[in-house]
């Protein structure tokens, strides 16, 4: 079983990383360390209120919750410092490689702080037991997914009506 200490450590380890990538001028692999030592640390957080790991570890439930959480906790700069990070060092940056090369190094150098800011929340959310959100969390997708399917349902059956008053239409010869 994995513990915060653990991701902490090797959220740290993943940003030394990046920081050693940065100065060989390695900017978009440096994005993507850094942007692992941030999702670690995410994953730290939840795993300290109860959160298993399988789930934590995961972008459908684990960001869910871990904006939830941060919401619930006001702490929406962190929140927000987070999808920043996402979009430049992760999907503009690692993926696209199109973040400028000085946002790459600002975001890499803030990302220290903010690990320090989600290791100090974790001192404070010790004991906090989410194990039932996560319950709930499962039920609201799955529910969603019946949702989705219901939905592709009731679209190939309008289809369906669209084309029998279509032919319908067609084969009165008043209307051809």
């Amino acid at each position: 079983m994995i513990t915060p200490e653990e991701l902490l450590n090797k959220a740290r380890e993943e940003l030394n990383k990046a920081i050693k990538l940065l100065e060989e001028k390695d900017f978009y692999n440096a994005a993507e360390k850094a942007w692992k030592a941030v999702e670690l640390t995410r994953k730290a957080l939840l795993i300290t209120v109860n959160v298993p790991y399988e789930k934590a570890k995961t972008i459908t439930y684990g960001y869910p919750l871990f904006s939830r959480l941060l919401r619930a906790l006001n702490q929406r700069k962190l929140l927000e410092k987070y999808g920043w990070f996402e979009s430049t060092l992760h999907a503009r940056g690692f993926y696209e490689e199109i973040t400028p090369i000085d946002e790459i190094t600002e975001a890499i150098q803030q990302v220290r702080s903010w690990i320090n800011s989600i290791e100090e929340l974790i001192k404070q959310v010790k004991g906090i037991n989410l194990i039932e959100a996560v319950s709930i969390l499962e039920e609201i997708t799955n529910l969603r997914r019946k949702i989705l399917r219901m939905n592709i349902e009731y679209i190939k059956l309008n289809e369906k009506l669209r084309i029998i008053i279509k032919e319908a239409i067609k084969t009165t010869k008043s209307f051809s």
